[in-house]
């Protein structure tokens, strides 16, 4: 009898322990679930200078995320009429991850997903299809595939700095980038 007592005492302890160790582990995952917006700035591999800005869902271990990329081209202003198209590359990334959390507010997410990249090339004089009268612009647009490795320092729940590294392969123009920049969560 006094067995029985024993055993379905330590049955007892050791199922409430690892309630409490499940309970714990969840809400260390759920600490980081929110909307956040996005903002970096960086240098590509090329040392072009980078801007990314969007939006992500984080839930528990996974994030979804909607991030434009634009890269800041130098270009000939003087050949530049104020209707012309400002020349650069741009991409629109859907991203689907995991993310694994550190000592409570370190965050590394990996993920990759779709991207739509668009490309504006101000053609030189020497090229066919150029008129001196009026400048020349060449648009192409395809599909490419993102990469994104990000680091996450949360100050607290709702503000994080990040450190990036981004890349896109694509049939106009594959490039890879560096950025740094702010999270902010929304709830």
């Amino acid at each position: 009898m006094k067995r029985m007592i024993l055993t379905g005492i330590m049955y007892n302890m050791l199922s409430c322990t690892t309630v409490f160790a499940q309970q714990e582990a969840s809400s260390k995952r759920e600490k980081f679930n929110n909307f956040y917006m996005m903002m970096e700035f960086g240098r590509t591999n090329k040392g072009i200078s980078a801007v990314q800005g969007g939006i992500s869902l984080q839930l528990e271990n996974n994030y979804f995320k909607i991030k434009a990329s634009s890269l800041i081209e130098p270009y000939e202003k003087d050949r530049r009429h104020k209707d012309d198209p400002v020349p650069g590359f741009s991409d629109l990334n859907f991203i689907a991850g995991r993310s694994f959390t550190f000592l409570n507010n370190l965050q590394f997410q990996v993920g990759t997903g779709l991207s739509f990249v668009h490309e504006t090339v101000q053609l030189r004089m020497d090229e066919p299809g150029y008129y001196t009268y009026h400048n020349k612009y060449k648009e192409r647009v395809t599909f490419g595939l993102p990469l994104e490795l990000r680091y996450n320092f949360f100050i607290t729940r709702g503000l994080a700095i990040s450190l990036t590294g981004h890349g896109n392969a694509n049939s106009i123009r594959s490039y890879y980038s560096a950025s740094a920049g702010l999270m902010v969560g929304m709830f």
